[in-house]
């Protein structure tokens, strides 16, 4: 992604450190808002989630 060099540094504090509580990115139609978000839960690793877990608990 070129540019956005602010949402990409939001993003990658947001992965380092979950407890941020998460990034709002606001911008018009076709800045790449949603082709980030993608390229980004590509990179993460996939987790074992337990089915309708309100609570995310750990399996």
């Amino acid at each position: 992604i070129v540019g956005q060099e602010e949402m990409k540094l939001a993003l990658l504090l947001n992965v380092i450190d979950p407890k941020i509580g998460g990034v709002m990115i606001m911008g018009d139609r076709g800045t790449g808002k949603s082709t980030t978000i993608r390229a980004l839960a590509d990179l993460l690793p996939e987790i074992d989630v337990i089915a309708d877990d309100p609570f995310n608990s750990d399996p």
